[in-house]
């Protein structure tokens, strides 16, 4: 029904999704509780495990030989950029506002710095999928979420090893055991995700059913995730490399992910309302709402001018509207946020529920705002905007028709 609708009135899939989680989550009307979350959060750690798969088998030698080494080139370099812009006006802005210390304000601003750069694959992905996006900034947005994808997941493990073998944050081992924990769990992540691909493309050999491809690549998802479990390593970073892998391996593998690429929507949608059940709207007016507004504006900055500069940088394509598609925020940032309110810290708590309150804006806005400026960049496939979507000259009736139709239809159903 939420597809439907917001089909019928131009708006993307993600945001009715994202908003129908804020309604059935534990801080609107509780009918999905934090109980039902915790124990169900498998579903959703798959399906952000797919996306994360495709996104890093989009990232493969087909992709980079259609770019410049400058334009991969300067994404790094933007991608650097945003994080010193946002880290500098948050520490600014903590220590004009604020009565936090030195050490505190220095975590806090290097940490959602970091986690700033994320720009929700997930989100992103589905709405350029919903749109059949193609052309130059198409693939701009594809590299820049490969690359913030895996630069976030490693920068807050790199950080987190960092302030717990200087004190800053507390911790039950060693300097050195803390920094060769993060060591481990990064290269023994990449590990696993480059063997479970090059094991994954081996077997697909034997098998030439669609059907059996996305069945594969699930129970892999799946298998590297409890892996992940018992060897203390980021599922993230295995998904992620794991698409990688595969769509390097062989033409095989290339097959597999193109096959799959477009399976899974069903999946998709139960992240998204998942995603929407961990907003806490009450938060942008909480005694946090200090932290979510400077977070929320100093990201749109960084976003904004980080953007800018890239545009006029990289003289081979007009990528002036591709810092209007990068304002989604979710799914690895919310990971990286639930993994650090475990740490016993004040700030931690604060990363936590800024990031957490934030996401109701960046997640609403950002589906509209990315859908508007790829189709004033001439990518979005017009079949795609046509397609189901009435002028307002129209009968405005026909939305409460459609209602109507559903319930009745349903209804019979159920008599029958």
């Amino acid at each position: 029904m939420v597809a439907r609708f917001t089909k019928i009135i131009g708006i993307p899939k993600v945001s009715g999704f994202i908003m129908l989680g804020i309604v059935l989550g534990p801080y609107v009307t509780g009918i999905i509780t934090h109980e039902f979350l915790e124990k169900t959060n498998y579903l959703s750690d798959l399906a952000l495990g797919l996306i994360l798969f495709n996104i890093g088998g989009e990232f493969n030698k087909y992709l980079l030989r259609r770019l410049s080494n400058e334009l991969i080139k300067e994404t790094h370099f933007k991608v650097f950029l945003m994080f010193l812009i946002s880290s500098i006006l948050f520490a600014t802005c903590l220590l004009i506002f604020t009565g936090l210390s030195a050490a505190n304000i220095f975590i806090i601003s290097v940490m959602l710095g970091i986690i700033s750069i994320e720009a929700a694959p997930p989100t992103t992905v589905l709405v350029m999928k919903e749109y059949n996006t193609h052309g130059p900034i198409t693939d701009a947005i594809m590299i820049h979420l490969a690359v913030v994808t895996g630069l976030t997941i490693v920068g807050s493990l790199f950080f987190t090893s960092v302030f717990q073998a200087t004190g800053l944050w507390p911790s039950s081992v060693s300097s050195y055991q803390a920094i060769l924990s993060m060591a481990k769990e990064v290269i023994g992540s990449i590990a696993v995700g480059v063997a479970l691909g090059l094991l994954l493309t081996w077997l697909e050999n034997f098998e030439n059913k669609i059907g059996n491809f996305l069945f594969s690549i699930l129970t892999m998802i799946l298998f590297s995730q409890t892996l992940a479990y018992f060897l203390n390593l980021n599922v993230l970073l295995i998904s992620l490399v794991l698409g990688f892998t595969v769509t390097q391996a062989s033409s095989k593998g290339r097959l597999i992910h193109t096959t799959v690429r477009d399976i899974g929507s069903s999946l998709y949608a139960i992240f998204f309302v998942y995603a929407g059940t961990h907003i806490n709207i009450a938060g942008l007016i909480s005694e946090n709402a200090l932290f979510v507004i400077m977070y929320i504006l100093i990201r749109t900055l960084s976003v904004y001018f980080a953007h800018r500069l890239f545009a006029k940088r990289v003289t081979s394509n007009d990528y002036s509207m591709l810092g209007h598609c990068l304002y989604s925020h979710a799914g690895t940032a919310i990971a990286v946020a639930m993994a650090i309110q475990k740490i016993p810290h004040v700030t931690s708590d604060i990363i936590f529920h800024t990031i957490i309150s934030s996401i109701f804006i960046f997640e609403i806005a950002g589906p509209l705002i990315l859908k508007e400026a790829l189709k004033r960049s001439g990518e979005v496939s017009l079949e795609s905007l046509n397609d189901g979507q009435f002028s307002y000259g129209q009968d405005r009736r026909s939305i409460f028709k459609i209602t109507k139709d559903f319930i009745a239809n349903s209804l019979s159903g159920l008599k029958k």
